[in-house]
């Protein structure tokens, strides 16, 4: 466990059935591990969430295992629609329903607020969103997912840790 029941590890967690981004960072801003968990449409959609969601288990579990962690999941955009929705939805649900069980602490949050505490918008495009997080902490992605699931962590310290 983290000393004196501090955090110790931040997981930022962009949930995607193409490529879902995990990012575990301590709390002196180290990036301690980072994958990204891809899928292809041509597969069984119970085979991609089953595949996703193991994929995050054992990275969570072994590298939080022995520590005090948070984890920030991005929530579902209120504008996706359809067939895939659902299946994110499905996804999004896999996965709490892993964090619930093995009595992870964890929080939803949305698209918008992770983008305006990046950008200061809230409504930023992808492109942005891997500008501002390399201007502003120094961290480059080739992959958005990736981007947002340090973004997340990163978001995760800041709303953990009020300053006074």
């Amino acid at each position: 466990m983290g000393k004196g029941g501090k955090i110790s590890r931040y997981c930022g967690l962009d949930l995607s059935l193409v490529g879902t981004g995990l990012v575990i960072i301590n709390n002196q801003f180290e990036i301690m591990n980072q994958s990204l968990f891809s899928t292809t449409p041509k597969q069984i959609t119970e085979d991609r969430l089953i595949s996703i969601t193991a994929d995050i288990e054992k990275e969570i579990s072994q590298w939080c295992r022995n520590e005090l962690t948070i984890i920030y999941i991005e929530g579902l955009a209120f504008g996706a629609r359809g067939q895939a929705m659902l299946e994110l939805a499905a996804l999004h649900y896999f996965v709490r329903i892993f964090l619930y069980t093995s009595r992870y602490d964890y929080k939803i949050i949305p698209p918008t607020q992770v983008k305006k505490f990046v950008t200061g918008k809230g409504n930023a495009k992808k492109e942005l969103m891997l500008l501002k997080t390399y201007k502003k902490w120094g961290e480059a992605f080739e992959d958005n997912n990736m981007c947002d699931a340090y973004c997340l962590a990163r978001y995760a310290i800041d709303q953990e840790n009020p300053k006074p």
